[in-house]
């Protein structure tokens, strides 16, 4: 899924002299930022705090609300975004939330379960399509293999697959992390480019996106008329594929 990255959005958000970030004090998990002429306001809670090894998440952007369920070991449970559509100054105020997030916090794949979701989360969400409303999961019955996150290695060569509306099959070998063109850096890994070195997944399904993507010059997502489908099979992957281990070795 090929969009700007979070650190391109903030670099270009600095240059402008636009973000004023403020982390408030009586709320630790609080972000404020000045997008736009805009403000937005970020906050996350932790509606489970008393289990380790599983997490429910709630993040706030203004007044929209995503919720989020891990398990340490069965990876993403559930993804509600009720339907909210983000704005431009809402994902590009997440885009900075998750460079901030990530260096404050120091995410690595070892963080703790919490700091790794709210990372992820905020990442994902920023990079959101234009218009695009996000959906509703549920996966609390499925396995992560049934759930379709198949794990890919860097340096090794996999077929990626895909359909288009004038074509019913697409393959392609493809060899994991290698560098095309025009923003499609690390190919294979969930998210915009090569990111900036916080975790992230390397999957078969975002690998069929980006090579989708790039060979039909995809925009808008999930509305794409050829990429389409293959975008909304790649949105748990970007997520969980974190928890269920793909990260690229």
């Amino acid at each position: 899924m090929r969009y700007i990255s979070p650190m391109a959005l903030g670099l270009i958000l600095f240059a402008c002299g636009v973000p004023k970030q403020g982390i408030q004090k009586e709320q630790k998990n609080a972000f404020s930022y000045e997008v736009g002429g805009e403000t937005v306001a970020i906050d996350y809670e932790n509606k489970n705090p008393s289990q380790a090894d599983s997490i429910d998440l709630q993040v706030r952007v203004n007044d929209k609300l995503v919720d989020v369920s891990v398990s340490s070991t069965k990876g993403l449970q559930n993804f509600d975004g009720h339907g909210a559509v983000l704005s431009h100054e809402e994902r590009n105020a997440l885009a900075q939330a998750a460079l901030d997030y990530s260096k404050q916090n120091s995410i690595s794949d070892s963080s703790p379960l919490e700091q790794k979701a709210v990372f992820q989360v905020f990442d994902y969400l920023s990079q959101a399509p234009e218009n695009y409303a996000l959906p509703s999961r549920n996966f609390n019955n499925l396995s992560l293999k049934n759930d379709g996150i198949t794990c890919i290695k860097k340096g090794t060569t996999v077929k990626a697959q895909w359909s288009t509306k004038l074509v019913p099959l697409v393959a392609e070998d493809i060899m994991v992390g290698a560098n095309w063109p025009n923003n499609y850096g690390c190919m294979g890994r969930c998210g915009g480019d090569c990111g900036w070195g916080a975790p992230s997944a390397w999957t078969k399904d975002c690998l069929d996106h980006d090579a989708c993507s790039f060979r039909n010059s995809a925009s808008g997502g999930a509305s794409d008329p050829n990429c389409g489908d293959e975008f909304n099979e790649a949105a748990d992957d970007w997520i969980g594929g974190v928890w269920a281990g793909c990260n690229g070795k």
